[in-house]
């Protein structure tokens, strides 16, 4: 396994993009940061792979700092992670991950540097898989007319003429 820097965006987009679209959803956050192109510090763009082949990729951006990192079926590739972050001297107010990989992360963290984690938000990611087709009704669209306008009987707010 070895780790790979980027210090272009575009570079790096193109090295995982194919990597984090097999499951977009969870790595919407990566996807997004990847169509920046504008930052105010350079952020730290790595990917570890194993013959040429995407195990983990994470990036942090300033601000606010904190690591996001991609899902990723290899603790080792995680490790190299913190072990990087940790050789460079970089600090970290959190990290942004699916759960298995962030607590990995976070006890490999804790085992580097003595400080302590904890939880600080539990989020979850939806991703659409089937939409339902919608049955047509009856009727017809038609402009809306001053009539249709809501009337102080039904609302009182101070906006409505």
């Amino acid at each position: 396994m070895q780790i790979e820097h980027f210090e272009n965006i575009d570079c790096y987009y193109k090295t995982v993009k194919d990597y984090l679209l097999q499951q977009e959803a969870t790595h919407c956050w990566m996807l997004g940061i990847g169509s920046r192109k504008h930052f105010t510090q350079q952020p730290y763009l790595a990917v570890v792979t194993e013959n040429n082949t995407v195990l983990a990729t994470a990036i942090k951006t300033p601000p606010p700092d904190e690591l996001v990192l991609s899902k990723s079926g290899s603790e080792n590739a995680i490790a190299i992670i913190a072990r990087d972050l940790v050789s460079r001297g970089e600090s970290l107010p959190g990290v942004i991950a699916p759960k298995p990989e962030a607590l990995t992360f976070a006890q490999m963290w804790q085992s580097l540097t003595g400080k302590s984690y904890r939880l600080g938000l539990a989020q979850r990611i939806y991703q659409l898989e089937v939409v339902n087709p919608v049955n047509k009704t009856n009727g017809y669209l038609r402009l809306a007319t001053k009539s249709d306008r809501a009337t102080p009987h039904f609302v009182r707010s101070p906006f409505i003429n």
